[in-house]
């Protein structure tokens, strides 16, 4: 039985449960497939590329980006606190200095090892103006990253800046850095690989894409457990354009 799964428009926590209610705060419909724990979800919003750094002006993506990949914290909706997500602890050196911890075992969807590499890999390319991320705002403060061993890493920053945690929560999205180095935003856009706790197949940019529950999701993070407890086995999402 194929299972499919499809976005959501909720803001930092991944309750799939609550993706039908985000939905409909959309320009979509999402409507319940019993038989098989689907969630089929339609949109007239095209959203070109599933690039998260590329899309990021179109909400509808974010939405799925939320679903595929995992950021570094996410903001506890209840308490409204940063709890590590690929990060298992930070801390503040001084005002422009930022320290974390990353979490050991975690696997990208392709197989391949989460580390430092990735972070340090991500920050620096999406923070760098030559490659022109669709909203420059959301990484321009940051300096660099630095590796400070396989598992922990450095954010250095320009000046200071309160909303730094709130950024890395709600749209700086770790990527595999062998991976996106060698398949670019287009390769990605069309095969997307995250550590979230859905993946991607039988993707269209710009027209439909398949999640299904990740099985070996990380234990122990905010998002949820592994699988995903709550929400759907699959989701279909489609953008049909108004004409």
């Amino acid at each position: 039985m194929r299972k499919t799964s499809t976005i959501r428009r909720g803001a930092t926590a991944i309750a799939a449960a609550g993706l039908a209610g985000a939905i409909a705060l959309t320009t979509g419909s999402a409507f319940a497939g019993k038989r098989d724990d689907t969630l089929n979800i339609g949109w007239s919003r095209v959203v070109e590329s599933n690039d998260v750094y590329f899309n990021q002006g179109v909400r509808e993506g974010m939405i799925v980006g939320r679903l595929i990949w995992d950021n570094l914290v996410e903001r506890n909706p209840v308490s409204g606190q940063y709890e590590p997500l690929l990060a298992t602890s930070y801390k503040w050196v001084n005002e422009t200095t930022l320290d974390l911890e990353l979490r050991q075992g975690v696997k990208f969807h392709n197989g391949a090892a989460f580390t430092a590499e990735d972070v340090v890999y991500t920050l620096n390319w999406t923070s760098d103006p030559a490659n022109k991320v669709a909203v420059p705002i959301m990484v321009n403060w940051i300096k660099n990253a630095e590796k400070l061993s396989d598992y922990s890493v450095r954010i250095n920053l320009k000046a200071p800046f309160p909303a730094a945690l709130e950024y890395l929560n709600a749209a700086i999205p770790i990527y595999p850095h062998e991976y996106y180095a060698k398949v670019g935003t287009k390769g990605m856009s069309e095969a997307p690989v995250g550590t979230g706790p859905y993946t991607a197949s039988n993707v269209q940019p710009g027209r439909t894409i398949t999640l299904t529950k990740n099985p070996n999701y990380l234990v122990g993070g905010p998002k949820g457990d592994r699988p995903p407890s709550s929400g759907p086995d699959g989701m279909l999402v489609q953008s049909w354009p108004l004409r």
